[in-house]
């Protein structure tokens, strides 16, 4: 596993890279075999050098698929806080789906065939 933070439009503060690692360890509780984790974070400032918006976006690489997600808040760590409920929130949906997936195809499919099969069968 790689984790890859960056910045753009702003300085990388320790205090900032270190908790946005920490929020990011909660992804291995629905996901064991993660490839990648890039976090972009990005400030926009106005012509009067006001903040205006504070962007995160997390990309996930898993095996089988590429999560993307982005938010954005007027505070940083917020901001964070936000893309990680997010992307924690997919990757739950994808693990269900991905289950529900496997449980149905394996066993779902007998079921259906013994029910086509009893009006044929004689006794």
């Amino acid at each position: 596993m790689s984790l890859i933070i960056s910045s753009k439009g702003a300085d990388l503060t320790p205090a900032l890279k270190s908790f946005t690692a920490e929020k990011t360890k909660r992804f291995y509780k629905y996901e064991a075999n993660i490839n990648q984790i890039i976090v972009e974070l990005q400030v926009s400032f106005l012509k009067e050098g006001k903040l205006k918006s504070c962007t995160t976006e997390i990309v996930l690489q898993i095996p089988k698929a590429t999560l993307k997600i982005s938010e954005t808040d007027e505070d940083m760590y917020k901001a964070i806080d936000k893309a990680v409920d997010r992307m924690e929130e997919e990757l739950r949906r994808h693990k269900d789906r991905y289950d529900s997936r496997q449980k149905r195809g394996w066993s779902y499919a007998p079921r259906k065939l013994s029910k086509l099969l009893t009006g044929w069968i004689k006794k």
